[in-house]
């Protein structure tokens, strides 16, 4: 009669399998794919935004999708910050698709609950001190070439709905300000925090939105000066 126990012997026999299927797993994840690897190069932010927008995300060295790559990178010998450096990616964010981006900054906007407010304290603990000792990536170059032409066309009148579409993108995209104000067709930071000194209501407008931002965003924010705390000097 059954009864429902089962002997070592009879479970190190179902396990007898595994070492060879676990081998076998090993080597298909070092599989390099044809066409890779991508030649180590510094990528532009355009390729940049490309890369991490997608449904998955590729690694430049073997060729396999993934919804994330820092689990999958050190299988190549090598560790995430090594292929940020050989491919110019940014520092601060997760070599993750979006959707897995956006997964874990719900799940972190629901533990933390709303309006939490990321604390300087709070983004060395989440970031760690060395991330902003971290060598600028190449990208950064043209971002502040882009924040430059933008700076030098001060008087430019920027159509009726600039300020809230940047506040709409923020939300939308879990951005700080100065991530959203890198794109090409929209107007500096610079503007947008001049827009916020000559009205209150614009003011308001830009708390509420951050109040909806991620841990990971306000973070960020933080530690490159792009928080709300700026309000306070104005």
């Amino acid at each position: 009669m059954f009864t429902g126990h089962v002997s070592n012997f009879m479970r190190q026999k179902a396990k007898g399998s595994r070492p060879k299927r676990n081998a076998e797993r090993r080597v298909g994840r070092r599989q390099v794919m044809p066409g890779f690897p991508i030649e180590p190069r510094p990528f532009s932010r355009q390729e940049i935004k490309d890369y991490l927008s997608g449904d998955h995300i590729t690694c430049l060295i073997c060729g396999k999708a993934y919804k994330a790559l820092g689990v999958h990178v050190p299988i190549h010998g090598i560790t995430i910050d090594d292929y940020r450096v050989l491919y110019g990616l940014p520092w601060r964010s997760g070599i993750q698709c979006a959707a897995t981006q956006e997964k874990r900054a719900e799940a972190t906007r629901s533990h933390l609950g709303p309006g939490a407010a990321a604390t300087a304290a709070h983004a060395r603990t989440f970031l760690g001190d060395s991330a902003s000792h971290q060598r600028s990536q190449p990208f950064r170059k043209e971002v502040r070439r882009a924040n430059m032409l933008k700076a030098h066309n001060r008087e430019q009148v920027h159509p009726v709905g600039t300020f809230h579409l940047i506040l709409e993108t923020m939300i939308r995209e879990d951005q700080t300000l100065r991530e959203v104000c890198e794109d090409p067709d929209l107007p500096s930071d610079s503007w947008f925090r001049r827009e916020i000194r000559k009205d209150p209501k614009k003011q308001s407008s830009y708390r509420r939105a951050t109040e909806q931002l991620s841990f990971a965003t306000l973070a960020r924010a933080e530690l490159i000066g792009d928080s709300p705390k700026f309000l306070a000097h104005i």
